[in-house]
């Protein structure tokens, strides 16, 4: 199945173009389309349907939360021009280390990924996924803090010295397009986007006052996400 118009029309309570918040999700939807009209959202819930492809989202540059759990996704390609969101559940898919090199440059304050077979069955898999994503504030719902980054770090180079190293997931040196590097200067920003960004320098040193800083931002993030959810779904409420 498709996203219908008359779907996305049920699912809101504001006009399309107006709207921040869509559920859609449990409505055995395929692929990933129509959303060209719905320019202000910030939350988009596509969780329990058949989604093999994260795809055409970028039509959405407010884009901020994005639940995609449970679904049988293995492309990311969708990801590749935004530089910042605030949650990205991924959670029960299809994904694989390779796929994660898309969303390697997105600064994440919250992803989930459990739930992923070859990911989560790897015996070091908190540790790849934080070597593999720096831009990432919290894991599968436990905060990164600067000293576990470090411990990481440090965990990769002395195993590099072993006999049985293990091995990054990422090709830090992989090919990046041009395109994709100039990002921070091409791409729409969404409000959230541009708020977060004035908060947090890309160059910020980590460490214990960073720590607390991202954790204060964390939760008023999360309170802004309830904000919204609570407008949006006030009819649901009140039933």
């Amino acid at each position: 199945m498709k996203i219908t118009m008359q779907l996305l029309k049920s699912s809101s309570e504001e006009p399309l173009k107006s709207t921040k918040y869509l559920d859609i999700s449990g409505n055995h939807i395929r692929m990933i389309n129509g959303l060209s009209c719905c320019t202000n959202l910030q939350i988009l819930i596509l969780a329990d349907n058949g989604i093999t492809e994260l795809d055409n989202v970028e039509c959405c540059p407010q884009l901020w939360k994005v639940d995609l759990s449970n679904n049988q996704i293995k492309c990311l390609d969708g990801l590749k021009r935004f530089i910042a969101l605030g949650t990205l559940d991924l959670s029960g898919n299809l994904l694989t280390w390779k796929e994660l090199q898309k969303i390697r440059h997105i600064q994440i304050l919250d992803l989930r990924l459990h739930g992923n077979p070859e990911l989560q069955n790897d015996v070091h898999y908190r540790m790849h996924v934080i070597d593999s994503l720096p831009n990432v504030w919290m894991a599968d719902g436990n905060f990164v803090t600067s000293k576990e980054r470090l411990l990481v770090s440090r965990f990769f180079l002395a195993s590099a010295l072993t006999g049985n190293p293990v091995r990054s997931k990422m090709n830090i040196k992989i090919f990046t397009p041009t395109a994709q590097k100039n990002l921070f200067r091409t791409c729409p920003y969404g409000e959230r986007t541009l708020h977060f960004m004035k908060q947090f320098p890309l160059n910020e040193q980590l460490n214990s006052e960073s720590d607390r800083r991202r954790l204060k931002y964390l939760a008023y993030n999360l309170q802004s996400d309830i904000a919204i959810a609570m407008k949006y779904t006030s009819r649901y409420c009140y039933s």
